[in-house]
């Protein structure tokens, strides 16, 4: 993981392990809303995504993301996942794969009245 603070803006997650990153990178966007963008002070963020381990899946994003940020652990058990604008069913989310040009999205709980 990257040695910068997380709650930067302006930080880039880079990988699992920066030793694993090629010079052909590979990366993903990830999206922020409500709770999640309060967690990481980001509403955008790009990953660089690790050549090992492959594939890189939905979950293995989902323990980084709770891994870099106090907090977002929580937030992702109540939270739904979205990939290129398309909601990704609670069932199918361990066979999801990111294999880079993705755009993901954190979508937190909506309350409202």
């Amino acid at each position: 993981m990257s040695s910068q603070d997380p709650h930067d803006p302006h930080t880039q997650i880079e990988s699992l392990d920066p030793n694993s990153i090629s010079s052909n990178r590979k990366t993903i966007t990830i999206l922020y809303f409500a709770s999640a963008f309060t967690c990481t002070s980001k509403h955008r963020e790009t990953l660089v995504l690790p050549t090992s381990p492959t594939p890189f899946s939905l979950p293995m994003l989902s323990r980084l993301l709770a891994d870099t940020y106090i907090g977002m652990k929580e937030i992702l058990e109540s939270s739904a996942w979205s990939v290129n604008e398309e909601m990704v069913p609670e069932d199918e989310v361990d066979k999801v794969i990111l294999r880079g040009d993705e755009v993901v999205a954190v979508i937190p709980p909506v309350s409202g009245g």
